[in-house]
């Protein structure tokens, strides 16, 4: 009796030692799935992170392209620039050559303002409102002003023909036109040097 329950106890040892091996062994798999599915989070992370590293490393790489690109463009415009303010400066005068001295090649220039009838602000400030402007403008003198110009033969001179259309003239053209009239027009400088007159059609 003593010798049966001993071999029982055995038995209940042996085959509780078994399931503990079992418990055991099933502990094991899921701490080994957990981290093989935690490693394969950190594979995914890092590839994620692998991926993000060369996208920065490109976008590095464009914005140095991009701010050198402007570094040259600085460069080119600042050239620009310069190339720019050696140009002579044109400024334009608008108004009418009333006389000529032919001795001494001057003429007599009283500038002139042309305003539109669209400009209501303008034709309110002189106080003409209510007029009628049939030409569609009219020319406003603030005060007579004549101004002497030296002129020499190689400025350009355009003229209006028989047409009213501006055509490039001669020296000898215009003086015969100045003699006979005064000369509405514009007269273009280079600093303080007239390079053009330019005959201007008021209908």
């Amino acid at each position: 009796m003593r010798r049966f329950c001993f071999v029982v106890l055995i038995v209940l040892l042996l085959s509780t030692g078994c399931n503990d091996d079992a418990e055991n062994e099933n502990l094991y798999k899921d701490e080994i799935i957990y981290l093989k599915n935690e490693v394969a989070k950190l594979v995914e992370k890092n590839e994620e992170l692998e991926d993000t590293i060369v996208k920065l490393n490109n976008d590095i790489s464009r914005l140095y392209d991009y701010s050198h690109s402007f570094i040259h463009a600085d460069v080119e415009i600042s050239q620009l620039y310069r190339y720019l303010q050696a140009l002579p400066s044109y400024t334009a005068v608008f108004g009418i050559i009333k006389d000529y001295d032919i001795t001494n090649n001057v003429i007599y220039f009283d500038d002139l303002e042309w305003i539109s009838s669209q400009d209501k602000v303008r034709i309110k400030e002189l106080g003409r409102e209510g007029e009628s402007f049939p030409n569609g403008c009219f020319l406003h003198n603030e005060e007579e002003d004549i101004i002497p110009y030296t002129i020499k033969e190689r400025i350009g001179f355009y003229l209006l023909n028989e047409e009213q259309i501006v055509e490039k003239s001669s020296y000898e053209t215009f003086v015969e036109k100045i003699g006979k009239h005064s000369v509405l027009c514009n007269i273009t400088f280079c600093g303080e040097e007239i390079v053009y007159i330019t005959e201007v059609y008021f209908p």
